[in-house]
């Protein structure tokens, strides 16, 4: 998976899903030690399979597509 820069939401989302997985817990304390274990789970070559099961392409393209129009609408002065 090439690096990709991550929102604070799906980073939080998936430190949840570390922390159940690893912990049996919905959000372990950040301590330094565990935010490193966490970033070499991201980081792992086997990660992409395990975060299909989170964020999928027609996820990541629906993103896409709500950040277009956002743009869109700010440049066309839109309050919506």
């Amino acid at each position: 998976m090439s690096e990709k820069e991550w929102t604070a939401k799906e980073l939080i989302d998936l430190y949840r899903q570390w922390s159940d997985e690893k912990w049996c817990a919905g959000f372990m304390d950040p301590s330094p030690d565990r935010v490193r274990d966490f970033r070499t789970w991201l980081h792992a070559s086997d990660f992409q399979e395990s975060v299909v099961s989170i964020i999928t392409d027609y996820e990541f393209e629906m993103l896409e597509e709500f950040r277009k129009q956002e743009r869109e609408d700010q440049c066309e002065g839109g309050d919506r």
